[in-house]
């Protein structure tokens, strides 16, 4: 598929991306928060993977490379929109934040908004890891290469992130937080 890909067929890479938009479009929603700035991500990050197909190294996981690409992206516009808030006065908004169902078992929206809430809460980093590896399904290996950092950071990262989301989601109602892989 990636060798008809590399030849400029966009029916085979249609299919690359109904295999994995779905993934990339819930990583995007959980680090922007925002149905339309995922979007926008996701299309970028596809439009970045045409254009770079080449660049792709043949036996890497196909996933991971694209969940690169998007993450680049995000990180792009959060230093965008950090530099766009920076010159423009702040004025407060009373409006709500869409709440995407990022978890396979049903919550109630309060449950949803809480959790979204928690995970907001973390740095970027514990946020990408927690995103990576527990919704989007990488292996701590995988994101460690994709992150630049050591297996062992990212093991910390997970952990420390769970015992906060923990720590904030046992505050009222319980709501179970992923446990990790040993």
């Amino acid at each position: 598929m990636l060798e008809r890909c590399r030849a400029g067929d966009s029916e085979a890479f249609r299919v690359v991306y109904e295999r994995y938009s779905d993934v990339l479009f819930r990583t995007a929603l959980l680090m922007t928060r925002s149905r339309s700035d995922a979007e926008d991500a996701l299309q970028e990050a596809f439009v970045a993977a045409w254009k770079n197909i080449d660049s792709y190294t043949p036996g890497t996981d196909l996933k991971s490379w694209l969940l690169t690409i998007l993450l680049n992206n995000v990180r792009s516009w959060r230093r965008r929109l950090i530099r766009r808030a920076s010159k423009v006065p702040f004025v407060p908004l009373e409006t709500g934040v869409e709440e995407p169902v990022i978890v396979d078992e049903p919550l109630d929206s309060i449950e949803v908004s809480r959790l979204m809430t928690a995970l907001h809460r973390l740095s970027h980093e514990h946020r990408s890891a927690v995103v990576l590896r527990y919704y989007s399904g990488l292996s701590v290996p995988e994101i460690a290469r994709m992150l630049s950092t050591s297996e062992g950071t990212i093991k910390s990262r997970l952990h420390r992130s769970l015992k906060k989301l923990r720590e904030q989601l046992t505050s009222g109602s319980e709501i179970v937080a992923p446990q990790t892989e040993r």
